[in-house]
């Protein structure tokens, strides 16, 4: 099930990746010396202080998953962090007074890594899908030159990781559905749950997809690729990597938080006068808001409430705090605006599948060839999206005329699907920009690689194949 043979043409795509991402780093090495999230902080926090959070002080703002797989790298890296401030662009990725990687080097290593193996992952699974062999190549070609994965390979984030562990997840629930053995499924299928609580200790999102999954294997039928066994198998393998983060918040808070205590905020940024009042005034394809006065507004009502409430700043109290009063706000002005709270989830969606990106800079200032690589984004995701379209048909095309004994290789695409929905619905709620469909961008490739074909019915397996021994 699992030998893979690399033709010359994949192996060339795996170069190529590893020239265009890795050359992407090498040519602007700076853009890793950011860490807007501060995921590099928490990892040189570990490192330091052995605590996930700040010095001797605890955190679940941020999921702890890429910090720690950081803290990896800089073990790697064996060396102190660089000063951001004086770091030369010359000595930000390789060490000048040693023979290795500096930490920002190992982080651009493993961003490069994960990327190859992503490129590869898509590859094989549009092959278990029944694409073609061109169309399972064409679908890692649009991974490898994605303008957002591309990006996002270039910063301390999580979207690289994450979407490695999402096309990694759905290769193994197609060879979950594909496996002949009992016991080889019910062994994939604890695998794939702790994958997924892997994952979700990335992005919470993948939370929603867990659910999802573990409700599709609950309603299979009988007597096919799942029974109600699997989906306690799943859940048992998420709930076994969950379980010991969600401990240690319970120790540290005294509350239950199986993700993150970033909910609230993200879901007050999403929902909130000063955004709403700007969608009145502006057309939201026009530019990005501009957050600073709700900055200040909520910067202000924290420091307001807590004092009322005798909390002191900084503690692990304050942390629960500000995220319940986040919630809080951000249900009133729910409440109070629902009009306006539609018209916002129209706009979000719109957000997170648009195609050209915001300009940052004043339209007078913004260079030649800034407003040529917006453009160019544009177009590429315009042709991606109507690729979409046309695989969508193709495939949906397929299910119509394939006999009820070869459906099962086309159910396949399911996970795909529950995938999108899983993070499409929660953004319809949450703060939502172009990037957070960053982990999409491997389903949505693959659909749009099977407008260049599917294989034919007879060349996929048949359903004696994936029937349980009874």
């Amino acid at each position: 099930m699992f030998k893979c043979r690399l033709p010359w043409c994949l192996i060339f795509l795996l170069i190529l990746t590893a020239v265009v991402r890795g050359g992407l780093l090498v040519a602007a090495p700076q853009s890793l010396l950011g860490d807007p999230d501060r995921y590099y902080a928490l990892a040189n926090n570990l490192r330091t202080y052995g605590v996930f959070g700040e010095k001797e002080e605890p955190t679940a703002f941020r999921p702890p998953l890429y910090p720690f797989a950081l803290r990896q790298m800089f073990r790697l890296a064996d060396m102190q962090m660089e000063d951001s401030g004086t770091a030369s662009s010359s000595s930000i990725l390789t060490s000048t007074h040693g023979c290795g990687l500096t930490s920002r080097g190992c982080i651009a290593f493993f961003h490069t890594l994960l990327g190859l193996l992503t490129v590869f992952l898509v590859v094989r699974t549009g092959m278990l899908l029944g694409l073609t062999r061109t169309g399972s190549l064409a679908a890692g070609l649009l991974v490898a030159v994605d303008p957002i994965l591309l990006a996002q390979s270039r910063v301390v984030m999580t979207e690289t990781l994450a979407t490695f562990l999402a096309i990694l997840i759905w290769w193994i629930l197609a060879h979950v559905s594909l496996a002949e053995r009992e016991r080889s499924r019910y062994a994939l299928t604890a695998v794939t749950g702790l994958l997924t609580g892997v994952a979700t200790l990335c992005r919470p999102a993948f939370l929603g997809w867990a659910g999802l999954v573990a409700l599709a294997l609950l309603l299979t039928r009988r007597g096919r690729a799942f029974s109600p066994g699997q989906c306690v198998t799943f859940l048992l393998g998420l709930t076994l990597v969950i379980l010991p983060w969600t401990v240690r918040n319970f120790i540290y808070f005294n509350r239950v938080i199986p993700t993150t205590t970033h909910d609230g905020y993200t879901l007050l940024l999403a929902n909130n006068d000063y955004l709403y009042d700007w969608y009145e005034e502006h057309a939201p394809w026009e530019k990005a808001w501009d957050p600073t006065a709700f900055h200040a507004w909520w910067s202000d009502a924290c420091a307001t409430r807590m004092a009322e409430a005798g909390i002191k700043p900084g503690s692990r109290n304050a942390e629960l705090f500000q995220n319940d009063l986040a919630r809080e706000e951000s249900l009133k002005v729910i409440r109070n605006r629902p009009c306006d709270f539609v018209k916002s989830m129209a706009i979000r969606f719109g957000t997170l599948v648009q195609c050209l990106p915001y300009n940052t800079v004043e339209s007078g200032s913004e260079s030649t060839m800034r407003c040529a690589s917006r453009v160019g984004v544009a177009v590429f995701y315009l042709m991606e999206f109507t690729l979409v379209v046309f695989g969508t048909a193709a495939i949906a095309r397929r299910f119509r005329t394939t006999s009820a004994g070869q459906r099962p290789a086309y159910r396949l695409w399911l996970w795909g699907g529950l995938l999108i929905l899983s993070v499409v619905v929660p953004h319809l709620f949450f703060w939502t920009n172009m990037r957070m469909r960053s982990v999409l961008m491997v389903a949505i490739a693959i659909v749009a690689a099977a407008s260049f074909g599917l294989r034919p019915s007879e060349c996929l397996p048949k359903e004696d194949a994936l029937e349980l021994k009874e």
